[in-house]
């Protein structure tokens, strides 16, 4: 069964992006997750385990998945190792000038021939309300909180100035703070000199 949803959200792929490559920040945002959590040393990117638990109904699926697609900040997508058959996929797409459509793609295949499809057509309704949720719960995270910071993954060279290019914004706003932090200061002194005259 596969289940696929989309929502607009009013930020910048890269600012998405910072949210959905970190594992650590899905249950947070993830409806039904009750774990997420990395196996091993590679905490994102290809080749990165993560052991994962949804709760579908009253049934709670999951097992080991590894990252096999991380194209930043763009496509991440994981295939299950261990545990029920199960296929994930973020897509990011800029639509307009800071807004991306998040794109949610989450396919799996219950054991147990006919009765294992027959319980995946119950549960394709509560997995879409549930991707649908997390969606929400996404958007509404990147609209009110700053982006996390980065995580290390496999990254291309291109990827490097992009990262450069994000930050920028940054330090613009670090550098209007210092100015105004100096002009705060050399008005004192004047302030001073008039109560003194």
């Amino acid at each position: 069964m596969r289940v696929d949803r989309k929502r607009r959200i009013k930020a910048d792929r890269e600012t998405v992006w910072a949210w959905i490559c970190d594992p650590a920040r899905y249950p947070e945002f993830m409806d039904g997750v009750s774990r997420w959590s990395v196996l091993g040393e590679r905490k994102s990117g290809c080749g990165a385990r993560w052991d994962v638990r949804l709760q579908i109904g009253a049934a709670q699926i999951g097992g080991v998945v590894e990252v096999v697609e991380f194209e930043e900040p763009g496509d991440l997508a994981w295939n299950s190792v261990t545990g029920v058959t199960m296929r994930g996929r973020w897509r990011l797409r800029e639509r307009t000038p800071g807004e991306t459509e998040v794109g949610l793609r989450l396919a799996y295949q219950s054991p147990g021939g006919l009765m294992g499809l027959i319980a995946d057509r119950v549960a394709a309704p509560i997995v879409s309300r549930s991707l649908q949720r997390s969606l929400r719960n996404l958007q509404m995270l990147v609209e009110s909180r700053p982006a996390p910071q980065k995580v290390e993954g496999s990254r291309r060279s291109a990827d490097v100035g992009r990262a450069a290019q994000s930050s920028r914004p940054a330090q613009k706003a670090q550098k209007a703070q210092k100015a105004t932090r100096k002009a705060t200061k050399s008005a004192r002194p004047a302030k001073k000199a008039a109560k003194a005259g």
